[in-house]
């Protein structure tokens, strides 16, 4: 047997001694070891940090005192070495992410942001330090967000002192202007963890209006959606996903949007407990804060300046002195007014860009394979090759996110709404930019597709299925009011300008593709799948339900949305139309009574949603004889645009598009950014913009729907592509 190894440490008997050991062990070189070590094991990172943190708990040596020697390091370390610099600048930020480091290391932050202010440039984004540095950056900036403590009056009388806050590094205002400079001038982003630093760093910046406006118009969100399409395959592109997501609502949040986000916070806080309590709920401050506190980071300021027009302490003792944080809301007249007249604000909207770059996305993605399953899908586990997963195609998880993004968007912004309204293709918008249905159209005929039978694959039926419902979703939450600082129910009577002439919009390009589809009989059978979706989507719109919408829209509105597309609806004729393409349909098609079935759901929806309201229905009717026998004697001038949504609008302001054949082609926003089996494919939209020209001319205007029916034929049957924006107005 070989002899046994003797004690290594047989002379340490006591942990003093172990301390004494452990001390020469440190300082026999451990750190410039670590230091020389670290480049080699990037992903050990965290480890060697850990280590040393535990090291550091029986050193004396404070810890923010090695810190410093890293930042020492990272500023001797040269640019043209990233492994080095990477690992010492995420080590360095382990470190400074410890909330006992952080409070005794302002020195060393102001050291590290005059370090960044100097090295970083757009042209690195690229390199594995970039990421690093901005995380880094992004612990620095988000306790500099943190509340300015302000000084309490001396007037103020605390029986209890307050607690102090801790202390915080804050960022120059110069400094802070310039990084952010540098971050929206980056160039093309091949880094997922660049891009995802990135897009984290900027939602701190778009807090503030004026940011937000000048990221939205950087070009840096074009750039990371195309980072996002890229790297589709990748596991954690959720989380890049989720930052995006956030980044793009930031942008379109006004500072009344915010207003009324704080004002609806506060009200359902202050909303009473107690079953049949007719009075405000009186709230703790602190449980206020607690609960809402995401609410009061969005804007602290905003957030103090609406709970104090109507919340006031309570609890005071005989000297006048504050003895309680308990808040009671006193609601005035003025008060109960102010959501009401906020409501009476007419908005001028500025285009983004943003809905543009989406729907552009959307519809290059749309032409290239997002139904095949990947080639790389027989090798997957058996069980999970049963399972069917409509992302596993890279292109259809792209569009996928594409269309949740816009379903948050146009369902909670009304600056949205006016985007998809007036998106044009040519990406060329007047002062003021006229509707159209571009954007109505490609849901309509691209998107909203009915999953074939049985005998197709599988997968492909999944994906339709999946695209065909959030497609919808969109739609739903085109037409649905968003949300607003109103606690109660809305009345039903009560209908807004701008709903109303969307929701008449998108009913009259609904009534249209109908009829074009029910035209002929060859027409019907090449686009019955078609028809069935557009059958689901009239139920959908008028219960206003719609997958994914739940969250997003305002319960106290559902209802006065029901009534009130419900109305335009039977208005318009909706029910008259869906009748006459039942009676085209021969019953000895073999798909005739599917849509017979999804046609009379359609009208027992609007007749169901009728009765529900049958009051304010009836007193209409009452309303409308009356003046036709008050104005049964006066001559009319014919309105060639009664019965259109385009009658709120003067004609002057119908714009008319040139016959300008240049060529679709833009900049990055026409190429779709997302990674095909075969490697990095563009793919152009190079449809023409518009399928017709507007005018009065009745010639016209048959001429050119015959040419939208021969196109929805052939698009159908030949599997080309079919252009979506058509007349406004007939």
């Amino acid at each position: 047997y070989p002899q046994p190894m003797q004690a290594q440490y047989y002379k340490g008997c006591s942990s003093k001694e172990l301390d004494e050991l452990r001390d020469t062990f440190f300082n026999d070189g451990l750190p410039s070891r670590i230091f020389t070590v670290l480049p080699f094991y990037p992903k050990l990172v965290n480890a060697f940090a850990k280590t040393l943190l535990q090291i550091f708990t029986k050193y004396d040596e404070p810890t923010e005192v090695f810190a410093g020697k890293i930042l020492d390091r990272i500023l001797e370390t040269d640019l043209d070495d990233p492994a080095t610099l990477s690992s010492l600048i995420h080590l360095f930020g382990i470190f400074l992410n410890e909330k006992y480091i952080y409070q005794k290391a302002s020195h060393l932050m102001q050291r590290f942001i005059e370090y960044l202010e100097k090295s970083l440039k757009p042209e690195h984004v690229n390199t594995p330090w970039f990421s690093k540095a901005l995380y880094v950056y992004e612990i620095i900036l988000a306790k500099s967000e943190l509340p300015h403590l302000e000084e309490l009056s001396k007037d103020v009388l605390l029986r209890y002192p307050l607690l102090s806050m801790a202390k915080v590094f804050r960022i120059p205002d110069p400094m802070k202007q310039k990084l952010f400079d540098i971050l929206i001038r980056v160039s093309d982003i091949s880094n997922f963890y660049s891009a995802l630093a990135t897009s984290r760093i900027l939602i701190f910046y778009s807090r503030d209006e004026l940011y937000a406006n000048n990221i939205a118009r950087s070009g840096i969100l074009s750039r990371l959606l195309k980072v996002i399409g890229s790297f589709q395959k990748l596991d954690k592109i959720n989380f890049l996903e989720s930052s995006f997501l956030l980044l793009t609502r930031r942008c379109f949040e006004t500072t009344e949007n915010v207003d009324a986000l704080i004002r609806a916070e506060i009200n359902r806080s202050f909303t009473a407990r107690p079953l049949g309590g007719g009075d405000d709920a009186v709230r703790e401050l602190t449980t206020i804060l607690e609960e809402k506190a995401h609410v009061v980071m969005r804007s602290p300021s905003q957030f103090i300046d609406v709970l104090c027009e109507t919340a006031r302490f309570q609890e005071f003792d005989d000297q006048g002195a504050l003895v309680d944080y308990s808040l009671k809301r006193f609601l005035g007249e003025k008060d109960k007014n102010t959501q009401a007249s906020s409501a009476e604000k007419s908005d001028i909207y500025e285009r983004t860009g943003i809905m543009h770059l989406l729907l552009s996305q959307l519809m290059a993605a749309s032409e290239k394979d997002w139904l095949s399953e990947p080639a790389n899908s027989s090798d997957l586990p058996e069980n999970k090759k049963a399972q069917l997963d409509p992302s596993r195609n890279p292109v259809c998880a792209y569009m996928i996110f594409l269309l949740k993004l816009l379903v948050e968007l146009v369902s909670s912004y009304n600056q949205c709404k006016f985007e998809f309204l007036t998106f044009s293709r040519r990406n060329t918008y007047a002062e003021r930019p006229r509707p159209r249905t571009t954007a109505i159209n490609f849901f309509l005929y691209r998107l909203l597709d009915k999953p074939v039978g049985t005998d197709h694959d599988k997968n492909e039926a999944k994906r339709r299925e999946v695209i065909g419902m959030l497609a919808r979703s969109v739609i739903i939450g085109f037409l649905a009011t968003v949300q607003d600082d109103r606690t109660t129910k809305t009345d039903v009577k009560l209908a807004d300008p701008h709903m109303n002439f969307i929701r008449k919009f998108a009913i009259e390009a609904i009534i249209k593709a109908i009829r074009n589809a029910t035209s002929s009989s060859k027409l019907l059978e090449s686009n019955h799948l078609k028809l069935d979706m557009w059958f689901r989507i009239i139920t959908s719109m008028v219960y206003v339900q719609a997958p994914y919408l739940r969250q997003l829209l305002d319960s106290n509105k559902v209802e006065a949305d029901q009534y009130q597309l419900c109305k335009l609806v039977i208005d318009l004729g909706l029910p008259s139309v869906i009748t006459e393409a039942m009676a085209s349909i021969d019953l000895n098609y073999p798909f005739s009574k599917k849509i017979f079935n999804v046609a009379v759901e359609a009208l027992n929806t609007i007749s169901s949603t009728r009765n529900n309201f049958s009051e304010h229905f009836k007193i209409e009717d009452h309303d409308e004889v009356e003046d036709e026998v008050d104005e049964s004697d006066k001559e009319e001038i014919p309105d060639m645009f009664k019965n259109s949504a385009l009658g709120m609008y003067d004609v002057e302001d119908i714009e008319e598009d040139d016959d300008d054949d240049t060529s679709l082609i833009g900049d990055d926003d026409a190429m779709a950014f997302v990674d095909s089996d075969n490697g990095f494919e563009v793919v152009f939209s190079d449809e023409d913009d518009d399928m017709g020209e507007e005018d009065a001319d009745d010639a016209r205007s048959d001429s050119e729907e015959n040419e939208l029916s021969s196109e929805m034929q052939s698009s159908t049957a030949d599997g080309t592509d079919v252009d979506y924006e058509v007349d406004d107005a007939d």
